[in-house]
């Protein structure tokens, strides 16, 4: 059973106009807190997800899939976001 919340969104302005924002997160299982950072950069008015930080050496996809979902919905709370890309792709 695991509990996970978005505890921090931070929006980094230039020229008046966001260019990225972060969410942290938390999520506890059993007796451990783990904590990761989702950076999105901004194209337009959509957040495209570049980054992710966990508080250790590896990130855990299944483990992490109510993180990721909580960071998806805090970016798209926001009012200057139409819309998120949670994984690009990668062009060779």
């Amino acid at each position: 059973m695991t509990d996970a919340e978005a505890t921090t969104v931070t929006v980094t302005r230039r020229d008046n106009e966001a260019k990225k924002v972060e969410v942290d997160t938390r999520r506890r299982s059993s007796e451990y807190t783990y904590y990761t950072t989702y950076t999105f950069t901004m194209d337009g008015s959509t957040a495209v997800l570049g980054t992710i930080e966990p508080d250790g050496e590896k990130f855990n996809v299944q483990g992490n899939a109510d993180t990721a979902r909580l960071a998806r919905n805090a970016v798209c709370d926001l009012p200057f976001v139409q819309g998120v890309v949670m994984f690009p792709r990668v062009e060779p």
